[in-house]
């Protein structure tokens, strides 16, 4: 996983960078889930939009000044985002 790590923190110019892990802090419950390594990651990269899918809960929070995005499970909603300004809006999924 550290190679990983490495190999992310030199990529510059992102856009959007998507993990399957949460950032810290990213608490469930009394329980923190969140990877340091993920800020490690977005620190250096300073991507415009962080997106993460693994907790399945829609969250909105900034991280090492990232705006950082918890996807909701995909039949809950989905997010319409704007390929210009990265602003998203969230869509309720049809049934």
């Amino acid at each position: 996983m550290r190679d990983e790590v490495e190999a992310c923190q030199s990529f510059r110019d992102v856009d959007v960078f998507l993990t399957h892990e949460a950032p810290r802090p990213y608490r469930i419950g009394r329980i923190e889930a969140g990877k340091q390594p993920v800020n490690d990651v977005l620190a250096a990269m300073q991507p415009r939009l962080h997106l993460f899918g693994h907790h399945h809960r829609f969250t909105e929070q900034v991280c090492e000044g990232i705006r950082s995005v918890g996807l909701d499970l995909v039949s809950s909603s989905y997010l319409l985002i704007d390929r210009q300004t990265l602003e998203y809006e969230v869509r309720p999924s049809s049934a």
